[in-house]
């Protein structure tokens, strides 16, 4: 199932390295509740982990490949950021 990304900032986060925290860390440097945050990602271990920790995943998926994990499905799948965009409103 696909979810809508309803509510979410269009506000980015960036790091320089990973912590076993930083989803945590994204909501409280954005003040945004971290069920509001869209963590998108290429990799299927870092959809599961921002899932996870209560962000919505959205899963970059360019090559149209299936989705094989043994976790829960994205929140969404993109093939290009401008669908993210337009999912976003901007």
């Amino acid at each position: 199932m696909v979810l809508p990304l309803n509510g979410l900032s269009n506000r980015a986060v960036t790091f320089d390295s990973y912590s076993t925290l930083v989803d945590v860390d994204a909501a409280e440097r954005t003040g945004t509740p971290i069920q509001e945050i869209a963590h998108v990602t290429a990799g299927w271990f870092d959809m599961m982990g921002a899932i996870h920790s209560g962000m919505q995943g959205v899963w970059a998926d360019r090559k149209g490949s299936p989705w094989e994990t043994f976790g829960s499905d994205p929140d969404r799948t993109i093939e290009t950021f401008f669908e993210l965009a337009d999912a976003l409103g901007v």
